[in-house]
């Protein structure tokens, strides 16, 4: 093995830098492909959350008026006995 030439030694040595800097770009790149589909995956169960948390809202509101409206309806009963 000689050292002259272009690059001689340094090109020799720096393959195996270059190798390992490329390993540690595709570990890399893999680990950010990991946390993109964790990511996807949060954010589909947060919207699905949201529509869930939506409709209940919704439903929630039509109870409360149905549950007054039965206090009322007893409250009034209960006002008509006393006044009879």
């Amino acid at each position: 093995m000689s050292s002259s030439g272009p690059g001689g030694l340094w090109s020799l040595l720096s393959f195996p830098s270059v190798e390992l800097l490329v390993d540690a770009q595709g570990e890399q790149m893999d680990d950010i492909e990991l946390n993109v589909a964790n990511a996807r995956v949060y954010i589909n169960g947060g919207t699905n959350r949201l529509i869930y948390a939506n409709a209940m809202k919704k439903k929630g509101g039509y109870l409360v008026y149905w549950i007054w409206a039965v206090v009322a309806i007893l409250l009034l009963i209960c006002i008509i006995k006393i006044a009879t």
